[in-house]
């Protein structure tokens, strides 16, 4: 199953409500938010990257895996 954009974008939305209950640095703090996940849609991983987030999916780390050509 594909994790379509729309989705990424609900769970991305959830986590950003559910970091307002959590207390640390106050304001000083960086957040960043992202997906990783099975499978993202091509389309969704490119606009959400856009907007900032982190988004990453098995052909992602497949692609760190392969040996680089020498």
């Amino acid at each position: 199953m594909i994790l379509k954009r729309r989705n990424c974008e609900r769970i991305i939305a959830e986590l950003k409500e559910k970091s307002t209950y959590v207390k640390w640095r106050g304001k000083e703090r960086i957040e960043r938010y992202g997906i990783i996940a099975k499978r993202i849609g091509i389309d969704g991983k490119k606009d959400l990257r856009c907007k900032g987030y982190l988004v990453y999916d098995l052909e992602d780390f497949e692609a760190l895996m392969k040996p680089a050509d020498s």
